[in-house]
């Protein structure tokens, strides 16, 4: 018909107006065969009446589970190649300490749990989760492979959770649309020996054979699309260090308890969150006990586009674009986010107190080398907000461009030299 796009047309030309994501929706579930659940817990039970269509268990010739409509999909401490696709799940989709092995795409499911913090045998759960439609994701634990090309959330659940990514090492986070907001937690028990080396085991008989006194962790999340209405979009945090460092039902390798040190690598790039920022809460958490020392960290947020919503005065709330805080011994490099504030219903950008509102807000830190560099900062009271450093804090600001911003940086009376801009 004249004037009208054919389809694959139009998401062409719209990839060339935005930035290009491309999900894939799981296929009709027209034709699924409904099914009450499917639940192996061994080996054994991969079979056709546990819902495998075909398939031996190998890497050339995987388990498949396809094609079910059904309430309840849990596998838990095997160790066989499978695939799981074009699946409706109503419930939960539990995946327990299956290895890197699980393959998880073009499906519609409710809510994924994996790696749950209990008693296990099997290594975590890794491989790959993608094309699929999540209502949320209340567990991504242990997680080491890769999360991509998958919509999580709803769109009247803006205002809550949408991805619990609860503890990772080498994984990737990318490329995802995200209704609600998201938690990145560091795990210390969940680890590895380099930053390109494989998780530990910590039960079983390999769990004593590699030495957990030298911890590595590392992640990144790129290039995902995030709407939220809540304080934050996306945060990095290690606020509970406590409680994820040591043993747990899931790590009963004793030596967990043992004095430690971390090593870990955070990029956060690429990402466009919308409603809300960026927060980086608690890095290298300090443990007297546990952390007689710390390894400087890498921390880069850098290219994100980040589009605020308004400044609530009745509940006192500030939105940041990106704000670091209780952060000590590292490298924190924010480079080339560009941060948009929006007016509230009076026109005004500013907080309640009138001074705290910024674009980038950093403040608790210690032992810290900062590169804030070529970024934007449009319509909030600050673009720079700087407060409570240490005399250890090196920091340099360059480059950096605001419009309808009160002043361009300000920092408080810890804040020892004056950076160049």
């Amino acid at each position: 018909m004249p004037g009208r796009l054919s389809k694959p047309l139009a998401a062409v030309l719209a990839c060339l107006v935005g930035a290009c994501i491309v999900l894939v929706p799981a296929s009709s579930a027209a034709a699924r065969e409904k099914r009450p659940a499917i639940n192996i817990q061994t080996d054994d039970q991969f079979d056709a009446e546990h819902g495998v269509r075909s398939g031996r268990g190998t890497a050339a010739d995987p388990y498949v589970i396809a094609g079910w409509e059904l309430n309840n999909l849990r596998i838990e401490n095997t160790d066989r190649h499978v695939v799981i696709r074009d699946n409706t799940v109503t419930g939960q989709m539990v995946l327990n300490w299956i290895g890197d092995r699980a393959h998880v795409h073009g499906n519609q499911i409710g809510d994924l749990r994996v790696n749950q913090n209990q008693r296990r045998t099997g290594m975590p759960t890794s491989g790959s989760i993608a094309h699929n439609t999540f209502r949320v994701v209340g567990q991504l634990r242990h997680w080491d492979g890769v999360f991509e090309r998958n919509l999580v959330g709803t769109r009247d659940q803006l205002g809550s959770r949408a991805v619990n990514f609860d503890g990772f090492n080498g994984a990737r986070f990318r490329s995802n649309r995200i209704l609600g907001y998201m938690d990145a937690r560091l795990h210390g028990h969940h680890h590895s020996s380099g930053y390109d080396g494989s998780s530990h085991q910590h039960s079983g008989e390999h769990a004593h054979a590699v030495d957990h006194t030298q911890r590595y962790h590392r992640v990144s999340v790129t290039n995902n699309v995030i709407e939220t209405t809540s304080r934050y979009a996306l945060a990095y945090l290690d606020t509970n260090h406590g409680a994820n460092d040591t043993t747990a039902p899931s790590e009963q390798e004793q030596s967990l308890r043992e004095p430690h040190v971390h090593h870990t690598r955070v990029a956060v790039s690429g990402n466009q969150l919308r409603g809300a920022g960026l927060l980086v809460n608690v890095f290298n958490a300090i443990d007297k006990q546990k952390h007689p020392e710390t390894d400087t960290g890498l921390v880069e947020l850098r290219n994100n586009t980040i589009t605020l919503g308004p400044d609530d005065f009745w509940s006192f709330r500030d939105l940041y674009g990106v704000e670091v805080r209780q952060a000590r011994d590292l490298q924190l490099k924010i480079d080339g986010n560009r941060i948009t504030g929006q007016p509230d219903d009076d026109g005004f950008f500013g907080s309640f107190d009138g001074d705290r509102n910024a674009g980038i807000f950093i403040h608790a830190l210690d032992e810290a080398d900062v590169w804030i560099t070529g970024n934007s900062v449009t319509q909030r009271a600050f673009g720079v907000r700087a407060e409570q450093f240490t005399e250890t804090v090196r920091w340099v600001i360059r480059d950096l461009r605001t419009s309808e911003v009160s002043d361009a940086v300000y920092y408080d009376e810890t804040v020892k030299d004056s950076p160049a801009n």
